[in-house]
């Protein structure tokens, strides 16, 4: 089965559980890939170690899924879904600590406004559980964040300001890898009629053969009845 070396349309959304970038070694994961109908045609796919390749060769596929039962270094990279035509998804950046602090935050993106929880685990290698009862602290973009006990933060009503690189650290027993945490913006949708005077409107002109769309940004209301996506101004 041959697959396309690059995306052509996005079709798909990978998600992971547990929900978190990192793992410590031995882990397992399941990844699944959410499609608009049939999943045939479609694989899990990874760039590990520059290398290319779908689930049979280093996870168990079951339909939509892929499974992971215990992880190693190696399979640190980039996972995606990707179908023949060149249609894929979202990609997730997955990373195996080998050593025995990591940083459980969300693996997809959050939405503007939500509480999103940070949580720092350790766990020795052969440990059978992790362990947050320990007060940790937290670094965005490597300045410090804040300290949190039993290993946890709560970021309240995340921003756009909320994105980047976060770590934690253990008192004794060292730190995590850092994880990028995405945010994305809120829309709503509006009759120009009731939308907010001062807001930048994003509205949707089609094109002349009905399939094409165009999309424009105005610093001024329309006087049409065009329906309109915003930025939600909370």
């Amino acid at each position: 089965m041959a697959f396309a070396s690059i995306c052509l349309a996005v079709a798909a959304t990978l998600s992971i559980q547990p929900d978190r970038r990192q793992f410590f070694r031995y882990e397992a994961f399941n990844l699944s890939c959410a499609v608009s109908g049939s999943f045939s045609g479609w694989k899990v796919m990874r760039n590990a170690s520059e290398e290319f390749s779908p689930c049979e060769n280093w996870g168990r596929p079951n339909r939509s899924s892929c499974i992971n039962r215990s992880v190693y270094k190696s399979d640190n990279g980039l996972y995606w879904c990707q179908s023949e035509r060149g249609e894929c998804s979202n990609t997730l950046d997955i990373r195996i600590h080998i050593g025995v602090v990591i940083l459980e935050s969300p693996a997809l993106p959050v939405m503007e406004g939500d509480n999103v929880t940070l949580r720092c685990s350790y766990k020795e290698r052969y440990d059978p559980n992790a362990s947050s009862d320990f007060p940790a602290v937290f670094y965005q973009n490597g300045e410090f964040f804040g300290t949190g006990i039993e290993g946890k933060m709560i970021l309240e009503k995340v921003s756009m300001s909320s994105k980047g690189f976060y770590k934690c650290q253990h008192p004794t027993k060292g730190e995590s890898l850092p994880s990028w945490l995405e945010v994305k913006g809120k829309t709503i949708f509006c009759w120009t009629s009731f939308c907010p005077e001062k807001a930048t409107l994003m509205y949707i002109q089609y094109a002349a053969d009905l399939q094409k769309m165009k999309f424009r940004s105005d610093e001024t209301k329309p006087k049409t009845g065009l329906g309109l996506l915003i930025p939600d101004l909370g």
